[in-house]
């Protein structure tokens, strides 16, 4: 009976053995070289996001003026489009040689009014692009590796 409990217990101890030595093998052999290769990789991918965020910081520090000077802009056209509703107003009692100009200014009016809405809108599309895309710059403090 020891003779088998013997037998046994070499056999395990042999399997064991084996074992361990094909899992030494392949994180040794194996996969640490695809580990190196892995970490240089993410070195390299982690600078490049550093120039990125180097590279995009002026378009998104220019972008709020922008947005500022199109402000502006809106309620320059605004001040236009009720300049012209008063003109409008003035021009309806003048004679029939002044409908021509009623027509015309009727005309831009609706088109300064179209041009508000599309300023208006575009400006909260913009401001909500620039909300989106601050969330997607990573602060430098939170890189991985800093080299």
């Amino acid at each position: 009976m020891t003779r088998f409990a013997d037998f046994w217990r070499g056999m395990f101890y042999m399997t064991a053995t084996i074992v361990l030595g094909v899992v030494l093998y392949l994180l040794v052999v194996v996969w640490q070289p695809l580990w190196t290769l892995g970490f240089e990789d993410f070195g390299k991918i982690s600078g490049a996001i550093e120039r990125l965020d180097e590279t995009t910081k002026p378009a998104a520090e220019l972008v709020p003026q922008m947005l500022g000077q199109m402000q502006v802009m809106n309620k320059q056209i605004g001040e236009m489009s009720d300049s012209v509703r008063a003109m409008k107003g003035s021009v309806s009692d003048m004679s029939l040689n002044l409908q021509h100009m009623d027509v015309s200014m009727q005309a831009l009016d609706t088109n300064m009014y179209y041009m508000r809405g599309i300023m208006g809108q575009q400006m909260g599309i913009m401001n909500y692009q620039m909300d989106k895309m601050n969330d997607k710059f990573t602060p430098m403090g939170m890189m991985p590796f800093n080299w």
